[in-house]
């Protein structure tokens, strides 16, 4: 109304100024020439606005549309690359209770009312089960825009992001039924196998199993100034969200804080894990830490390296040391996190704090679905002795290993014999 009215007056000023007898125009003709202009304003701004239309795409159920010609390739270094996964994790752990799933529940529609398409129509879903869930891990292993995805799934962006949508949710259900993606806490016989695989490494720290350190996610800025304030980092001068994670010495999670405002320090994001060290781990088992958390409270359960001016003796250097070394662990698992499941480098939503807790739940247990199947962790591959069988170095019989076949067909061998 405010618009209206600053319109009108000033079309009846321009009127005054115009009119030869300065006789003013009734109100009826200023309303309808200022009808007129916001009609032709509307138009010149339509004219502005492209969209992808549906011509332009490939059809989805199309046999060479892109996303089908990934999966049906089946290279294990094509999946890993694009979706974080293998084959065998793709089609026979994850896919299966996903496929149950998409046929027993029903896609939301763009009031977040969920509705059936059969009992719109009888014809089929436009993407299958291994469409939605390849379209959920493409999204989450990459930081490329919808429009993008677009060409890849043959969808224009408002039912591709209604699938991608409804893919996330029931992969988060689907992950929190299968045993290889849950999060533990171990047991005193597990967390003595962790110490001694750590002191394998490092002889001085004998009786610590895991490495705890937190990390911020980026979100966006809200216009909510309480949710601004929140989540921003004064240390930082960024938008954050908080998160605290223990990394075990063969790459898996221990245990997880997720989604805290970015204000918060981590030592008040870990206050659960306190709680937990302090109930549900014997001595003398620790955690290898940094100095964010408080050396006086947790001074047995968290081992952080000392401030320089207080290492006095040679041995004090020594653990040091140590502890600076083995708390790297954490940093690999931060950067395995963030450089398989990319969209986590990506600002996600302030003010959509489900969403914002579903995505990184969702990586945190592929993560640990790759570290428990696949195997592939720089944790891992630093503290588990992966050229060692049964106490005996491969390298031992490395050459026969490896070419036991050529040697059998080698014909200059007898002239070179010691005999």
């Amino acid at each position: 109304q405010s618009t209206w009215g600053e319109l009108k007056n000033m079309m009846s000023a321009f009127l005054q100024s115009e009119s030869e007898d300065d006789s003013v125009e009734d109100d009826e003709t200023i309303e309808g020439q200022c009808v007129a202009i916001l009609l032709l304003v509307a138009r010149q701004s339509a004219r502005q606005r492209f969209y992808l239309t549906r011509k332009s795409l490939i059809h989805p159920q199309a046999p060479n549309v892109p996303w089908r010609c990934l999966i049906n390739d089946l290279s294990a270094s094509s999946y890993i690359n694009l979706m974080g996964v293998d084959v065998n994790c793709f089609w026979d752990i994850i896919l299966p209770p996903f496929a149950v799933r998409c046929s027993q529940e029903c896609v939301p529609d763009s009031t977040q009312q969920r509705r059936c398409l059969k009992e719109k129509s009888t014809k089929k879903r436009i993407m299958p089960p291994e469409g939605i869930l390849c379209l959920v891990l493409l999204w989450l292993c990459s930081c490329s825009e919808m429009k993008l995805f677009s060409m890849i799934f043959g969808l224009t962006p408002a039912p591709l992001c209604r699938y991608l949508r409804w893919g996330r949710q029931l992969l988060l259900e689907t992950l929190l039924e299968l045993p290889e993606c849950r999060v533990e806490w171990p047991s005193p016989s597990r967390m003595r196998t962790y110490a001694s695989m750590i002191q394998s490494n490092e002889p001085l720290l004998s009786d610590s199993f895991g490495f705890v350190d937190g990390v911020h996610l980026p979100v966006s800025q809200s216009s909510d100034r309480r949710i601004d304030n929140a989540y921003y980092n004064g240390w930082t001068c960024s938008h954050y969200c908080s998160n605290l994670f223990v990394f075990a010495p063969d790459g898996l999670i221990l245990y997880c804080k997720l989604n805290c405002p970015g204000s918060w320090h981590d030592s008040v994001v870990a206050q659960q894990l306190f709680t937990i060290l302090h109930a549900s781990t014997p001595e003398p088992f620790s955690l290898i830490g940094d100095s964010a958390f408080p050396a006086d409270k947790m001074k047995t359960k968290i081992l952080t390296p000392k401030k320089s001016n207080s290492i006095n003796t040679n041995r004090q250097h020594a653990i040091h040391r140590a502890l600076t070394g083995q708390r790297q662990a954490a940093e690999w698992g931060m950067r395995q996190l963030q450089g398989v499941f990319s969209r986590l480098k990506v600002p996600l939503d302030a003010n959509d704090t489900s969403k914002r807790s579903e995505v990184i739940q969702i990586c945190v247990r592929l993560h640990q679905l790759r570290t428990r199947v696949i195997g592939i962790n720089q944790i891992r591959n630093v503290f588990v002795p992966i050229w060692r069988n049964g106490g005996r170095s491969l390298f031992d019989d490395f050459q026969s290993y490896l070419f036991a076949d050529i040697r059998k067909a080698d014909r200059l061998a007898r002239f070179f014999s010691a005999n």
